[in-house]
């Protein structure tokens, strides 16, 4: 069947289904309808062309899926903006069992980054991926504040932003309040021998 396309071992996996891109909103509304949620633990959606709307129809009240038991989801890829991940916030406090996060690559700035970090302690997130979002030291700055809420993290990265001295140290003063941190990433910023 078509579900077995992209369903394997409880997870939605998007990413070899080609889609038009204007089929894209009609099968994100009806994902929660399609697959057993209730049993879902990861949702791969990888540049799939998820925009601020398409990825509100997936995280409608009325789509199953905001009902979420989600231990993954990637969402790498995708042209979300800062829209998008406001969006996403009501769908991401419900994820209480959430521990792998995957938003690089989706245009999250920094504004992205201060919708998504005011909600980060609701997810038990032990890897997190934000690189390649163009995230200043105002950004990381933020994320720094509310990575403390975060106790259960292990990896973070923030590869390839716009991250310099200033906010890679603010990023070790919080790190240090993570006794489970044992992987930060920052390569591919603008951090000198002092960061």
């Amino acid at each position: 069947s078509i579900l077995d396309l992209f369903t394997r071992n409880e997870t939605v996996d998007l990413v070899e289904l080609a889609l038009p891109p204007q089929k894209v909103a009609y099968f994100m509304s009806a994902l929660g309808f399609i697959v057993e949620t209730t049993k879902m633990y990861g949702l791969q959606i990888e540049e799939f062309q998820m925009t601020d709307s398409s990825i509100g129809l997936l995280t409608d009240p009325a789509n199953e899926v905001s009902d979420n038991n989600l231990q993954f989801l990637s969402l790498s890829g995708n042209p979300l903006g800062s829209q998008g991940v406001r969006r996403l916030t009501p769908f991401l406090v419900k994820a209480s069992l959430l521990t792998w996060l995957d938003l690089s690559s989706c245009q999250l700035k920094n504004t992205g980054v201060m919708h998504f970090s005011y909600i980060i302690e609701c997810m038990p997130l032990i890897w997190l991926n934000l690189a390649d979002n163009e995230i200043t030291d105002k950004g990381s700055d933020i994320l720094a504040n509310h990575l403390r809420l975060c106790p259960t993290m292990r990896e973070l990265s923030l590869a390839n932003n716009k991250i310099t001295d200033i906010g890679a140290d603010g990023l070790a003063n919080a790190i240090e309040d993570l006794p489970e941190i044992v992987k930060v990433i920052l390569s591919g910023n603008e951090i000198g021998d002092e960061g």
